[in-house]
C-alpha cells in the first residue's frame, strides 16, 4: 500500500501541532507553578484586546511595571471582554492584579476577575486562586 505525500504531509501537521500544543501547555504550567512558589503582587492594566477567528479564540495584552521596568503578556480571554473587540476603550487601562516571579519579572500571571480601577487603596488577593 502506497501514502500518498498529501498524506504524509496532513499527518505531520497534525502531529506536529500536538507536539506544539503538549509544550506550551507544559511550560505554561511550568511557569505557573515558578510565580506561585515565589512571586510579587503589582497591579497591571490592559493595553490590546484581539480575536482571531470569532470570539472563541480572544487575547489580551497586559503591562505591569516593576521599578523602572515595564513587562507586557499576553494571556487567552475567551468569554471576557467580549465588548473589547469593537472598542478597545471599553478596556484599555482596566486595572487588575498582576502576580510575577520574583526572580523572573518577566513571568507571570493575571487575575481577570477581580477589577481594581477606581479604589483608592486596593487590598490585593491573598492567594493566587483566579490567577492565570
Amino acid at each position: 500500500m502506497k501514502i500518498s505525500t498529501e498524506k504524509i504531509l496532513v499527518y505531520g501537521v497534525i502531529i506536529g501541532s500536538i507536539i506544539v500544543i503538549i509544550v506550551y501547555n507544559f511550560d505554561f504550567k511550568v511557569n505557573r507553578e515558578k510565580v506561585k512558589d515565589n512571586h510579587f503582587i503589582t497591579t497591571g492594566y490592559i493595553t490590546k484586546y484581539n480575536c482571531m477567528g470569532g470570539m472563541e479564540s480572544c487575547y489580551l495584552t497586559y503591562e505591569y511595571k516593576m521599578e523602572y521596568q515595564t513587562f507586557k503578556r499576553r494571556v487567552g480571554c475567551t468569554g471576557y471582554f467580549n465588548k473589547c473587540q469593537y472598542d478597545l476603550n471599553v478596556c484599555s487601562g482596566k486595572r487588575f492584579w498582576v502576580a510575577y516571579q520574583k526572580d523572573d519579572p518577566s513571568n507571570s500571571l493575571i487575575n481577570l476577575d477581580i477589577e481594581i480601577q477606581g479604589l483608592e487603596n486596593p487590598r490585593p488577593p491573598e492567594t493566587l486562586e483566579g490567577f492565570r
